[in-house]
């Protein structure tokens, strides 16, 4: 339930919701809502978000998307090398994909 003053945690972001609409991204700190219009919208990620909003409502499944993007990357960097050099250099394609 809203009260009217909610905290963000410190490297958190609250995506605000007025009558179920994107209205904006909270970050840090304290801020006011309006009580009984205001939601915030409950997304749990396991993932390091740059922009909340687009995770939530830019596609229709994040983790999926993150999957796809991460496999993509994977191909790309494998088809640069050989295999020999594939298993000699598995902390570097990490840091590159990761």
């Amino acid at each position: 339930m809203n009260w009217g003053v909610r905290i963000v945690p410190e490297k958190k972001a609250y995506i605000i919701e007025r009558f179920g609409k994107y209205v904006k991204t909270l970050g840090s700190g304290i801020h006011l809502l309006i009580p009984f219009v205001d939601r915030i919208h409950k997304r749990q990620f396991q993932f390091r978000i740059l922009d909340a909003k687009l995770a939530s409502y830019g596609v229709e499944n994040p983790i999926y998307a993150i999957i796809q993007l991460a496999q993509t990357t994977m191909r790309s960097e494998l088809e640069k090398i050989t295999l020999d050099k594939t298993l000699e250099e598995e902390a570097t394609l990490n840091e590159k994909i990761v």
